[in-house]
Order: structure tokens, then C-alpha cells, then sequence
């Protein structure tokens, strides 16, 4: 019951303050300043409430002040039962109730489940963790800034007291004892309660009370209402010039962050509107309590069934089974339960309270906003809905989705959202005025019965997959990778940030890999061309026409295409010259977003085919390999954000990406998120075997497959390498301190298995492979010649200089055999990917999109050594549309020996 009332109650305030912090982290990347805007956020969005809660509490003060003489002379004269019916008889004839006292602690109760959300929400922000802000050390613990002794004083709460008490004097100056009690008891209640909480939360509260003293004093002042809208517009003027000239932010997000400060500018001018529709369309409904609260009330019951009911049914509906026993949940309805009591306290329970606090007026306004709200929720979600393909139980899309923010159908929306709010007035207007609550009636009784039939759906296809767990089960996983036992087959293993410096650790620490690995050369001595995907997985895809320098001197073509182009020069090679079948898994910045998009290669299908690995096969690895080694946090996140798809769908198209948000849906848990992404990626490489099949073919198979295992950086739990919660053994190796050696352990170990997979199929010498990375990280390698000071000029103290130019490369070729060679002195680029690959398959292959030849010997290319990029700009929103941002002293040459210091030198370049 506890949990259920959170849920209602407190659960959408919470929501609240999540999607206000996501947002400002966004923009600011700084957790002290995105709860400073929390508390903005949450002072501005209930400064109605609180200057209702004022104007009641100084109803009741003026009530009890008229009836003040009497009722003393009532109780100085009377006493016992006589005294009461009394008194009750002349509070009737003063149309009072006794109840009304408690106008006077409503500006408190207001606070109460503010303090709850945002204690629960604040206190459990991981996030805060070791984040400074000004003066505060750590945001995840109270301060302890003044020592006194052995003692340490946490001074934020107590300057929170004074702040509070000063605000308490301003706003008790004219009142009566009592009042100024209650307030300042209420003040040393917070102190007692927030003194040894985080100072995260107790900045929070003191900008609360900051706030609140800014509200007292502006109370002060004559025109106190054109005072603040003033000093809104002040204030939102800055930030509007501060985003469009240094936001680093897509033109769709800086034009949405735009419309609120319009709004404000525009104002005058709404309230003006607002006011010629009460005295004009809605004075029916102003005039009339009744038809008014019903239909408020039918508007919010309409959005209720929408967003808590009919959408996340019907999502789970489209595969139950896909949803059961996610999070340990075994039937998908307690997701859908969940849905519907978060979405009652967001659209039924907090709405309502919001309409009875305020008078007809008011409660006019919202009953037509209300009903345009709901209208258009229905309307985006069923007529402007969008194909976004499929999605998986953790409501990510698993393709490409275009969401065509800003489009020629996302302005259609617009317009008819425009009309719609004519039509809403219209149908609430006095002609038409039992139009509305007829049609809300009918379209809340669709939405049952659509919810209806698909919880029925649900209940069917669950029990049938209770009855046929195992074989659902078997049934889930199909092959996705054809190898040929009578052809060749090439794959290309991009293993991200996979480093060169544990190699040999890996083998010496697990002797089963030396087995497993069986043909391959270990090259040591190369370098990559930037230390991020960005500049750096170019290069390994489409060779030495991708390189940074390269790519800068195509000036007149976008570096979106050419990056594309370089994930499809070996694939097109292979199907086009080759008569070759080609999969390409999880493209790097693909379109050059950040998610899996695929769409760029779907113009050469069916040769080649794009296929999403990553995340696709998370939620049946928790089913049946995890053993509940790992808690999956799906479940955790599934929670919090089916009603926020559901918001995305009810959602206008322009704000759809908003919402979505890369699939976090505008979370900060970054503990679900960085374990999920971890199970993504460890999924993906520990389903291999069951994703692939071998047969006899028509021609050969080329498979470019791409996993980020390597680039998380996560403890695991030896000597098997597998997640867990907890980690008791952290095995033998030299890098027992360093996570990210866990994690490429694990990979070598899952791509061990798939090998043995390979040879028990008869296609091991039929098939060449390169593992390889396009860049590496933090260099520890017992090779490399120490120089600090060269380290500190090519990246600074924060990527440990040339670690990140060192990628891993390790090479098999058909028929090879024998235990690992490594070979420390051919000095090698991730550029060489292509020519290796093709070596002996092709005479002289030919770049398809450029014309030019590929080199299979790229001997002379380097003799010279290689330009290298250590620019730092690894988004493409930080680099121009047709060239990397690259800066003169970001172009470097290594030659030879990459260990060598000498080796290293700056590199003029005529960009």
C-alpha cells in the first residue's frame, strides 16, 4: 500500500524533477547547477500554488480576525455542550466550518510531498557522486566545510536556516504569533531533518528557500507581477543569446529551447487571448460549475486511459512474451500496472487537486486546456504516429528511426494542433456546448475498450508462453551469420577501444585462449589515427582514403558521407567483384548518429544487409545466462519509462527525439544505464555461436562486426569473466586494478568460443580474420620508451598521451595454424584493415565510391610514417559539416616504432 501511494502521489513529482535535471545537465554538465534548476523549475511551476496557498491563509486569518470578538464573547459566556452548539450556530451563520482552519497549513502541506520527492530523488542521484560545485567537495555527502576540532560542522544547512528565517520575517512581519511560530518551527524542522543529508539536497532546499525570500520581497513591492515578468524576460533573454551563440547543440534542440522564452515574451499577449475567451467563447462553461467539472474531469480521464492504459497495453500486447519475465517480473501486467498508477497520479490525482484549489475562473482555463491537451495526445498518438519500426523490451528501437523533428509532416502536426485548439474552444463554446462532454465520453469508452482487448491479448499470449517457456526460449535466437564451408569466408572483428598492451597477459593468464586463437599474429607496433571512434574507425574500415588528413582534403563532401562510405568500401569490394554475401553489424556513427542506424546501407540490399546486435539480445541473455549472477536492471528502467513512451507517442513529432532520447527517455540513472550497456555488448558476443551457422553456399561471406564490450570498463567475475553484482574473484593477472582488462578478457574469451565453434564446423581454414580497434586508451605498456612531457603535448595529463594512437590488430589468414606470433617490429596502421583482407582475393581492387585502387602492399605509404589526428572533438556536433575541427598543432607524425619518443613529431599541414 506504501509503495502504491508513493507511486500516485509522489512518483509524478519525482518524474518531474528527473526530467528537469536530465535537460539541465544537457545543457550544463554541471550537477551543481542542473539542482539549482531543479529548484528554479519546481519554485516557478508551483508559484501558483503557493500565491493561492497566501491568498487562503489570508482568507482564513481575515475570517477568524471578523469572527474573533464574538466567538471570545461566546466562549467567555457559555461553556460545556451549550458552548458548542453555540458556536457552531454562529459559524453557520457566517458561512464558516471549523475544517477551514487548516487553509492556514496549506502553504505546508503543499511542501510536504515536494520534500519527499525530492529527498528520495536527490539522495539516491549517483550521479553527485565525487561532483564538485564552488565550494562543496563532494555533492553526495553533507559538507563538513567548518572543523571545529575533531569535529567537522556542515555549514550548508545552517546557512539554509538563516535564509529560511530572514524570508520568515519578511513574510510574518503583520501576522499573529502563531503564525510566526508555526513558520519558524517549521524552519528548525528542516534543520534537524536535512543537517546530515547530502549537500546536494540541501543546496536544493537552500535555492528553495532563496527563492521563496525572492518571493517575499518582490511581495513588497508595488506592481510585484510586472516585476517578475520583467526580470523573467531579463533572464530568459540572456539564456536565449547564451544558447544560439555557445550551446553545442543540433539546430532542432536550440529551437525547441527557444519556445519557452518566447511563450514568456508573448505573455501580455496570451493573457490578453485568455481573457477575451472568458468574456466571450467559454463563458458558458465559466458560468456553469457543473458542465465545467465535468469537463475537466472526462479530459483527464481521457488522457488517463491513453497514456496509462490503451498505448502501454497495446505495446506489450505486440509481444507479450518479450515482456515476461523481464526484471524478474514473470507476467508483463506489472508493467502495465505500473504504467497506469504512475499515469492516475500524473493525470487524475495531482490535476484535480490543481482544480479544486483554484476558483472559476482558473478552473475555466484548465478545464479548456485540459480537453485541447487531451484531444491532441489522442491525435498524435493515433493519427501523426509515425512507422519508428520495431522496439525492444527496453523500449529502444532496434533500427535506424528517423524522427523528422523538423519536416514537412512535423509542421502538418503543428497546423493541426493549431486547428485542434479551435476546435476544442468551439466545442466548449455556447452554441455548442454539449458537444464536448458527449464526444469525451465516447472517446474515453474507445479507449477502455481498445485497453480492454489488449490486456486480454496479453493474459492469452502469457499463459501460452508460461506453457512453452523452454521452446519460445530455443526459438528466440536465430542465425543472422551464414558462413560458407565451400567458399571463403572474411571477418572483420572491430572490438572498440580493444588495447594491445594486455595481449599478452590475456594469453598468460588463460592458456585456452593460445588454443583458441589458433593461426593469428599479434600486431604490436601500430598506431591508430585519432584516440576516438570519430577519426579513428574510418581508417580500419575504409583504409588510407579515411584517414583524418584525407578526409579534410575531400572539402566538398560532407564527412557524414565519407564516414559511411568507409563502412561500405569492403562490403561493396566483397558482394560487387567478388559475388560475396555481406552483413555489416552495429555501424560507427552510422549517419553520424549516435545510435545504431543502419538505413545508409539498405539501398544495397539484399548483398549486403545491416543488422543490430548490441542491446537486440540483452533481455533473453538475462532469461537464460545470467543465472541471477547480475541483477538486471531492466525491469528498474522498464518502470520508469513505459509511461514516458507513452509520451512519446501522445507527444507532438517536433518532440518526439526529446523524449526518446537516444532510448534513456531522460534518465540519469547511470547504474542502469552502465550496467545495460554492458549486457548489450556482452550479449551480443556471448550469442555468437547461436547467431551463426555454416553451409554449403554459392559464394563466399564477409561480416564486418562491431562490438563496444571492450569500451566499457567494468569489473567482472574470473575466471570466467562474467558479470556479477559483486565480484569475489578478480583472477591473477597483472591488471588486477584495471577494469577495462576485465572487459577485453571477457570478449577474447567469448570470440574463443566462437573459434572453437568454427573449427568443430570445418570452416576455420577456409576463413580469414582481423581483430582489430580503432583507437586504444591510458597506455601502460612495459615497451613503451617514458617521455611525460611528448605524452602531455599530444593529449594532456587526462588520456596519458600516446596510448589512445595505439590500437590492437591481430591478423589470421587462411590455413594458418600454430600458436601466437607476435611480431613487435613491422610498423603497422588500423588503416592496413582493408589491404590485409583483400590481399590475394582480389588483383587490384578498386574504392567504389572514389575510383582509386586500394594498395595491397601499403609498405610505401608508410614510409614516411603516418599523420596522425589528437584532436579531441569527438562528436560530430564539434566538427564542421565538411571537415574535421581540427587546430594546427593537433596534426602529428609517427614513423617506425611507435614506442620510441623520437618517433613522435608535430606535423604542419596546409588544412
Amino acid at each position: 500500500m506504501v509503495s502504491f501511494l508513493y507511486t500516485l502521489i509522489i512518483y509524478p513529482i519525482r518524474l518531474l524533477l528527473d526530467l528537469v535535471f536530465t535537460l539541465s545537465m544537457r545543457l550544463t554538465n554541471n550537477a551543481g547547477l542542473s539542482i539549482i534548476c531543479i529548484s528554479a523549475a519546481v519554485s516557478l511551476l508551483c508559484l501558483p500554488l503557493y500565491i493561492r496557498a497566501d491568498a487562503l491563509q489570508k482568507e482564513e486569518r481575515d475570517k477568524q480576525r471578523s469572527l474573533d470578538h464574538w466567538s471570545r464573547v461566546i466562549k467567555k459566556a457559555f461553556s460545556g455542550d451549550e458552548q458548542y452548539f453555540i458556536m457552531n450556530q454562529y459559524y453557520r451563520l457566517n458561512h464558516y466550518n471549523p475544517l477551514m482552519v487548516l487553509r492556514s497549513s496549506f502553504g505546508l502541506l503543499i511542501q510536504i510531498p515536494f520534500f519527499i520527492a525530492a529527498y528520495g530523488y536527490i539522495s539516491h542521484l549517483d550521479i553527485l557522486a565525487w561532483k564538485r560545485f564552488l565550494f562543496i567537495w563532494n555533492l553526495a555527502m553533507p559538507d563538513g566545510l567548518l572543523l571545529i576540532g575533531p569535529h567537522r560542522i556542515n555549514v550548508l544547512p545552517i546557512a539554509m536556516t538563516t535564509i529560511n528565517v530572514i524570508s520568515g520575517i519578511i513574510y510574518t512581519k503583520d501576522l499573529a504569533l502563531k503564525d510566526k511560530l508555526q513558520l519558524h518551527i517549521m524552519t528548525l524542522l528542516f534543520l534537524l531533518l536535512l543537517y546530515k543529508s547530502p549537500s546536494g539536497l540541501v543546496l536544493y532546499w537552500t535555492c528553495n528557500n532563496i527563492f521563496s525570500l525572492i518571493k517575499n520581497i518582490f511581495y513588497k513591492l508595488p506592481h510585484p507581477k510586472k516585476a517578475v515578468y520583467v526580470l523573467a524576460c531579463v533572464l530568459l533573454a540572456a539564456f536565449s543569446v547564451w544558447e544560439l551563440a555557445y550551446l553545442n547543440s543540433k539546430l532542432e534542440y536550440k529551437v525547441l529551447l527557444l519556445i519557452p522564452c518566447m511563450l514568456t515574451f508573448a505573455l501580455p499577449l496570451e493573457l490578453r487571448l485568455v481573457r477575451y475567451l472568458m468574456g466571450g467563447p467559454l463563458v458558458p462553461l465559466l458560468s456553469r460549475r457543473g458542465e465545467r467539472f465535468k469537463s475537466y474531469i472526462l479530459a483527464c480521464i481521457l488522457l488517463f486511459l491513453l497514456t496509462g492504459l490503451a498505448i502501454p497495453s497495446a505495446l506489450i500486447a505486440s509481444s507479450a512474451s518479450e515482456f515476461a519475465g523481464v526484471g524478474g517480473r514473470a507476467s508483463p501486467l506489472h508493467y502495465l500496472f505500473t504504467a497506469t498508477v504512475q499515469s492516475a497520479g500524473l493525470t487524475l490525482l495531482w490535476p484535480l487537486c490543481i482544480y479544486l484549489l483554484f476558483r472559476s475562473r482558473v478552473q475555466t482555463a484548465l478545464a479548456a486546456c485540459m480537453g485541447f491537451v487531451a484531444f491532441a495526445a489522442l491525435m498524435d498518438a493515433y493519427i501523426f504516429m509515425l512507422p519508428y519500426g520495431d522496439i525492444s523490451s527496453s523500449l529502444n528501437f532496434l533500427n535506424s528511426v528517423d524522427f523528422k523533428m523538423l519536416s514537412p509532416i512535423s509542421f502538418l502536426n503543428l497546423l493541426a494542433l493549431a486547428l485542434l485548439a479551435v476546435l476544442t474552444v468551439f466545442l466548449l463554446s455556447f452554441k455548442r456546448r454539449r458537444l464536448f462532454i458527449p464526444i469525451a465520453l465516447v472517446l474515453c469508452l474507445s479507449m477502455l475498450i481498445i485497453s480492454v482487448a489488449n490486456i486480454s491479448s496479453i493474459r492469452k499470449e502469457y499463459r501460452a508462453y508460461a506453457a512453452a517457456t523452454d521452446k519460445n526460449r530455443v526459438s528466440s535466437i536465430r542465425p543472422i551469420f551464414h558462413l560458407s564451408r565451400n567458399h571463403e569466408n572474411v571477418l572483420l572483428i572491430m572490438l572498440d577501444r580493444a588495447q594491445p598492451q594486455y595481449v599478452s597477459e590475456l594469453f598468460k593468464e588463460d592458456p585456452t585462449l593460445g588454443e583458441a586463437f589458433d593461426g593469428f599474429t599479434f600486431y604490436k607496433n601500430i598506431a591508430s589515427f585519432n584516440g576516438h571512434t570519430l577519426e579513428g574507425a574510418p581508417p580500419l574500415y575504409g583504409g588510407y582514403e579515411y584517414t583524418p588528413f584525407e578526409m579534410n582534403r575531400r572539402s566538398d563532401e560532407p564527412l557524414v558521407k565519407k564516414s559511411n562510405e568507409s563502412q561500405l568500401v569492403l562490403p561493396r569490394i566483397f558482394t560487387e567483384e567478388l559475388g560475396y554475401t555481406a552483413v555489416v553489424t552495429d555501424p560507427e556513427w552510422g549517419n553520424y548518429n549516435s545510435f545504431c542506424d543502419t538505413s545508409f546501407i539498405n539501398e544495397y540490399n539484399p548483398l549486403i544487409r545491416g543488422v543490430q546486435t548490441s542491446g537486440v539480445y540483452s533481455a533473453f541473455w538475462f532469461k537464460e545466462k545470467n543465472s541471477g549472477n547480475i541483477t538486471d536492471k531492466t525491469g528498474a528502467r522498464l518502470e520508469r519509462n513505459m509511461l514516458l513512451f507513452s509520451a512519446f507517442r501522445a507527444a507532438p513529432i517536433i518532440l518526439r527525439k526529446m523524449v526518446y532520447n537516444d532510448g534513456n527517455y531522460c534518465s540519469n540513472d547511470l547504474s542502469a544505464k552502465e550496467i545495460n550497456t554492458l549486457i548489450d555488448c556482452y550479449s551480443a558476443l556471448d550469442y555468437l555461436p547461436e547467431l551463426t551457422t555454416t553451409e554449403e553456399s554459392e559464394g563466399g561471406f564477409y561480416l564486418s562486426l562491431t562490438n563496444q564490450l571492450t569500451h566499457t570498463s567494468f569489473y567482472l567475475e574470473a575466471p570466467g569473466y562474467i558479470p556479477v553484482d559483486h565480484v569475489t574473484d578478480y583472477g591473477s593477472s597483472a591488471f588486477i586494478y584495471d577494469n577495462r582488462y576485465y572487459t577485453q578478457m571477457a570478449a577474447f574469451k567469448m570470440l574463443a568460443k566462437w573459434f572453437n565453434y568454427m573449427k568443430a564446423e570445418g570452416v576455420w581454414d577456409n576463413t580469414r580474420i582481423i581483430v582489430v580497434s580503432d583507437h586504444g586508451c591510458y597506455w601502460n605498456d612495459v615497451d613503451i620508451e617514458r617521455n611525460d612531457e611528448l605524452d602531455n603535448q599530444i593529449a594532456g595529463e587526462l588520456y596519458n598521451g600516446r596510448g589512445h594512437y595505439h590500437p590492437l590488430m591481430l591478423f589470421k589468414d587462411f590455413g594458418s595454424r600454430g600458436s601466437l606470433v607476435t611480431d613487435s617490429e613491422t610498423f603497422m596502421t588500423n588503416a592496413d584493415t582493408p589491404s590485409l583482407l583483400l590481399k590475394g582475393l582480389v588483383e587490384k581492387p578498386v574504392n567504389p565510391f572514389t575510383g582509386k585502387e586500394i594498395p595491397l602492399d601499403t609498405t610505401e605509404l608508410k614510409k614516411d610514417g603516418a599523420v596522425i589526428s589528437v584532436c579531441d572533438r569527438h562528436r560530430p556536433s564539434e566538427n564542421g559539416k565538411y571537415q574535421f575541427s581540427i587546430d594546427d598543432n593537433e596534426w602529428w607524425r609517427v614513423r617506425n616504432n611507435i614506442f620510441e619518443a623520437a618517433s613522435w613529431s608535430r606535423e604542419e599541414v596546409q588544412q
